[in-house]
C-alpha cells in the first residue's frame, strides 16, 4: 500500500455552498483503450475536468493489454523469443500506451497518482511497465494496488485532512450495488472520507454516516458527525457495440454480449472537497 500526502492543492469557488472553496477530484480508470474504448465520453471527461480545475486520481486499466493471465504467458514466451519478436511486443504496448497519453495529456500535472490496475505490460529489460510509463509522461507516479492520498487543507493555524482510500478493485457482479457492497467491508478496516474502487466498470455511490467526539472551544468533547462515501469509479469500454467483428472480419460480440452480461454505465465521477474550518471538518459532496 503506498501512502501520499498533498497540501494546499488549488481550491476553487464551491458551486453549492458559495462561501466555502472546493478540491474538485475526478475518478478516471477502466479506460481500456482499445476497440470498445468510447472515445469520444472519455475526451469530453477530459476536456471537462480540465475546464473545472479537477485534479484527478487514475483507477487502472488505461489500456487493453495483458491481464494477469495474459502477463504469465507472455513471460513464459519472452524467454524463449528471438529479440526481434520481444521487441515488436514492446512497441506495441508503447503504442497503447502513447494512445492513452495523447487523450489524457491535457490534463498532465493534474494527476495525484495512476493505480495501476489488471490491465498493464511489463516491458523488456529495464523499459519499466506500462502504468509507470504512462504516469511519467503525465508527471504523476505509479501508485501499485492499493493507495491511501491524505490531501492537507491548512489555514491560519488550522489543519483540515481529507483521506482517499482506493483500489482498482475486485469482483464482479450483474447488480448495481456489488462493487459498493465489496467497498463497505473495507470501511471496516480503515478510517477514510471516501473509498473509491474501479474494475467492475459500475457507476455509482453509497453514503454511510461516521459519528466522532471533538474537542469545542469550551474544552469539552462534542459529538460530531460527517458522511463517508463509497465510489464505484466507472469505465469507458462498450458492452454492446453495433456492428462489432472478429479479427477476421467476421460478425462478432464483446466479452460483454458473449457472456450476457448487463451493460453499464459510462464514465466518471466527481467529488467536491470542502474544508470547513469554521466547523472543524471535511464536506463532500460526490456526483455520478
Amino acid at each position: 500500500m503506498e501512502i501520499l500526502t498533498f497540501k494546499n492543492l488549488e481550491l476553487r469557488r464551491s458551486w453549492m455552498l458559495p462561501q466555502y472553496k472546493e478540491l474538485r477530484l475526478l475518478f478516471l480508470g477502466d479506460l481500456q483503450i482499445g476497440s470498445e474504448t468510447d472515445i469520444r465520453r472519455l475526451k469530453s471527461y477530459v476536456s471537462f475536468a480540465r475546464r473545472i480545475g479537477a485534479y484527478v486520481i487514475g483507477m487502472g486499466d488505461y489500456i487493453d493489454v495483458h491481464s494477469p493471465s495474459m502477463r504469465k504467458l507472455v513471460a513464459t514466451m519472452v524467454a524463449q523469443a528471438y529479440d526481434s519478436t520481444v521487441e515488436a511486443m514492446d512497441v506495441a504496448g508503447k503504442k497503447y500506451v502513447d494512445a492513452a497519453y495523447e487523450i489524457l495529456k491535457p490534463l498532465e500535472g493534474r494527476f495525484l497518482g495512476l493505480t495501476r490496475g489488471h490491465h498493464w505490460c511489463q516491458f523488456s529489460g529495464d523499459r519499466g511497465d506500462s502504468t509507470t510509463v504512462l504516469a511519467d509522461m503525465l508527471k504523476t507516479r505509479n501508485t501499485g494496488d492499493c493507495a491511501i492520498h491524505n490531501l492537507v487543507f491548512e489555514e491560519g493555524d488550522k489543519s483540515l485532512v481529507c483521506k482517499i482510500w482506493t483500489h482498482h478493485g475486485t469482483g464482479s457482479g450483474m447488480t448495481a450495488s456489488s462493487a459498493t457492497a465489496r467497498l463497505e467491508h473495507v470501511t471496516k478496516a480503515f478510517f477514510s472520507h471516501i473509498y473509491a474502487m474501479g474494475h467492475q466498470t459500475k457507476k455509482g455511490v453509497a453514503v454511510i454516516p461516521w459519528i466522532d467526539t471533538m474537542l469545542g472551544e469550551d474544552d469539552r468533547y462534542h459529538m460530531q458527525g460527517m458522511n463517508r462515501y463509497i465510489v464505484a469509479t466507472g469505465g469507458y469500454s462498450k458492452g454492446y457495440v453495433e456492428g462489432s467483428v472478429d479479427p477476421w472480419g467476421n460478425p462478432s460480440g464483446t466479452y460483454v454480449e458473449k457472456a450476457m452480461m448487463i451493460p453499464t454505465a459510462l464514465g466518471s465521477p466527481l467529488a467536491m472537497i470542502r474544508p470547513m474550518f469554521d466547523m472543524g471538518r471535511i464536506d463532500i459532496n460526490v456526483s455520478v
